[in-house]
């Protein structure tokens, strides 16, 4: 290219953007084809005395091979390095300043809070139940007074009697009954049933309801109508 012809390519780079735009594209082209090694013979050498002329254009070259070559440096890399296991990961992980106290310091917290919880749920439980077992035969009297009754002593703590009653003549399983507590001229106290057999009814009474003086449980069966039918007879006990 003669001197005219470059002063006339300056001319036009400097009063026509547009050509300028074009020029900087055919320049990165011929950068990258050369770089990457598309340019062999006398292009190649054509490029080198021409082309590369300019410092701007070298610096552009040479910024282009460095980006390349570190390109290759890390696929290089991350071919040849094997990738860390979990267990690895896991370990470089744990071995992180501080890491090990936040993890210590985490279960730490999570164990109170469990055991709180724990503490909470047995404040709000409702204690087990301590109950005395008693056997009571039917007796034809209606009423406790005047008649032999069992004699019971409550122990302390004890938070409900259990009564198991012998039926006078065995009964289905499915019976229904239903039980009742008289104790002198106090209202009746319905009685929950706990068991049944054959031969017994198991009633529980609360330990609360029951102060020193003379009962009588009557019990009674219930048809599929819900007719109570009374057994003739009480159950009679005494607490001491």
């Amino acid at each position: 290219m003669t001197d005219d012809d470059e002063e006339r390519l300056e001319i036009r780079l400097f009063t026509e953007p547009s050509f300028g735009q074009e020029f900087d594209i055919v320049v990165d082209e011929i950068t990258d084809d050369y770089v990457t090694g598309k340019f062999q013979g006398d292009d190649k050498r054509r490029v080198e005395e021409y082309f590369l002329k300019a410092k701007q254009r070298r610096d552009k070259v040479s910024f282009a091979c460095a980006l390349i070559q570190q390109a290759e440096a890390q696929t290089t890399r991350s071919v040849d390095e094997p990738t860390p296991s979990f267990f690895e990961r896991f370990s470089s992980i744990w071995q992180r300043p501080g890491f090990a106290f936040r993890v210590a310091t985490t279960v730490a917290a999570a164990v109170l809070l469990i055991a709180g919880a724990m503490m909470l749920l047995r404040s709000g439980r409702e204690p087990a139940p301590v109950y005395m077992a008693v056997d009571l035969r039917i007796s034809s009297a209606d009423r406790a007074e005047g008649a032999e009754q069992a004699p019971v002593k409550l122990s302390p703590g004890v938070t409900e009697l259990r009564l198991r009653l012998a039926l006078p003549q065995p009964m289905a399983t499915s019976q229904t009954f239903r039980a009742r507590l008289i104790h002198g001229s106090a209202a009746p106290l319905a009685l929950g049933i706990s068991e049944q057999t054959a031969d017994t009814v198991t009633v529980v009474a609360p330990a609360a309801n029951l102060t020193r003086g003379s009962y009588a449980v009557h019990l009674s069966t219930v048809d599929n109508n819900g007719a109570e039918q009374r057994i003739r007879g009480s159950y009679l006990f005494r607490i001491e």
